[in-house]
């Protein structure tokens, strides 16, 4: 079952649009929502740095028509950072 669950994991990490431009699912979340505003908040400035530094990335590749290329060093244990602290 875990493996199942991995491998569905992986799969979905892999064909989402946002993973060309180096996103992570929860940069994609709305601020504008008290509990997402809330987990923001809370992330460690190292953590909070790397994801503005994600999301503006992803904005000036999107402007250039651009993609990351495949190593850019976005993993699948890196996807879901702020789950963990709502």
């Amino acid at each position: 079952m875990a493996a199942g669950r991995q491998a569905l994991k992986r799969f979905i990490f892999n064909v989402n649009g946002w993973r060309q431009y180096g996103l992570l699912y929860e940069d994609l979340l709305d601020e504008t929502v008290e509990e997402v505003k809330e987990a923001v908040r809370r992330l460690p400035p190292k953590e909070y740095h790397e994801r503005t530094f994600r999301i503006v990335r992803a904005m000036q590749y999107s402007l250039m028509h651009r993609i990351l290329q495949r190593n850019s060093g976005l993993n699948l244990k890196m996807m879901f950072h702020i789950s963990l602290l709502i």
